[in-house]
C-alpha cells in the first residue's frame, strides 16, 4: 500500500494490486505488450484495492485488456492515459464503486473500448474511437448486465464514440445513470446513443431513471427493447431532453 511507481517503461510486464491494498499511485508509465497470451486473457494494469490511481500512462499493443478495475476496487482514479491497440477492451471497469475515469484517450480496441458497470461513479471527458476492430454488437462505452448503477447523484458518461446501455443479453438491464454532454458521430450503427428498456424482472422496472440530455449526435438517439414481449418491456422513467440528433427512434 501507498507505493508510487513512475517514469518507467515496462516491456512484456504487467502490474496488479490486491483487494487488501490502498493508496497506490502509478504515474507516467509505459506498458508495451504487457499481455501476449494466446487466449487473449490478462491485462496491463489491474486495480483491486482502495483509492488507487493510474495516470499519465501509455498502454499499447496488448493481447487482451489495457486497464481492469476488479470487483473490489473502490475510489479508483484512471485519468489522462492513452490506451490503444488492445485485442479486447482498452478499459474494463465492469466492477467497482465510486470510481473516476477522466480524460483518457482510448482507441483501436478489438471489443468495446470502455466496458463499465461501475456504481456511483463518473466517466468524464474521455475520447473514444475506432471501437470493435475484431467484433460487432457493442459500443465505444458499453454497459451490459449493469443493473442499478446507483447513479442518481452523479453517474456520468461523457465523450464517447457510441454509448449503449444494453439489456438485451442479460437479466439485470441498466438503470439509474446519466448520459450527457457528449458529441458523437461516425458510428457504424445508426444509433449514436442507445438504451434498452427494462423487462419486468429487472431492477427499477417502471422507473428506469436514465437521463439523456445535452448530447449532440450526428445520427440518432434510440430506445429499444427485447423481442420477448411476455416480459412487458418498459422505458418508463427515462428522461431525454435538450439533445440535438438527426433522428430519435
Amino acid at each position: 500500500s501507498y507505493i508510487t511507481i513512475q517514469n518507467l517503461c515496462l516491456l512484456g510486464a504487467s502490474l496488479a494490486t490486491s483487494s487488501g491494498t490502498s493508496g497506490n499511485n502509478f504515474d507516467s508509465l509505459t506498458f508495451d505488450h504487457a499481455s501476449v497470451s494466446i487466449d487473449y486473457s490478462g491485462q496491463a494494469v489491474s486495480l483491486a484495492g482502495a483509492n488507487e490511481r493510474v495516470a499519465n500512462c501509455t498502454l499499447l499493443d496488448n493481447a487482451a485488456t489495457g486497464i481492469v478495475l476488479a470487483s473490489t476496487a473502490t475510489g479508483a482514479v484512471v485519468e489522462n492515459n492513452v490506451i490503444h491497440d488492445c485485442w479486447d477492451a482498452c478499459i474494463n471497469a465492469s466492477a467497482g464503486q465510486n470510481c473516476l475515469l477522466r480524460r483518457n484517450t482510448a482507441f483501436n480496441s478489438g471489443g468495446a473500448t470502455i466496458v463499465t458497470t461501475l456504481k456511483q461513479s463518473r466517466l468524464l471527458n474521455n475520447h473514444v474511437y475506432n471501437t470493435g476492430t475484431f467484433t460487432t454488437d457493442l459500443a465505444g462505452i458499453n454497459s451490459i448486465y449493469g443493473g442499478d448503477l446507483q447513479g442518481t447523484n452523479g453517474h456520468v458518461w461523457n465523450g464517447a464514440a457510441g454509448i449503449r446501455f444494453d439489456g438485451g443479453a442479460g437479466t439485470a438491464g441498466t438503470s439509474d445513470a446519466s448520459i450527457h454532454h457528449n458529441l458523437i458521430w461516425n458510428t457504424t450503427q445508426d444509433q449514436n446513443i442507445i438504451v434498452w428498456a427494462l423487462d419486468n424482472t429487472m431492477a427499477n422496472y417502471g422507473n428506469q431513471q436514465v437521463r439523456i440530455y445535452n448530447n449532440t449526435c450526428a445520427q440518432s438517439i434510440g430506445i429499444t427493447e427485447t423481442s420477448d414481449n411476455t416480459m412487458a418491456p418498459s422505458a418508463a422513467g427515462m428522461d431525454s431532453r435538450n439533445n440535438i440528433a438527426g433522428n430519435f427512434t
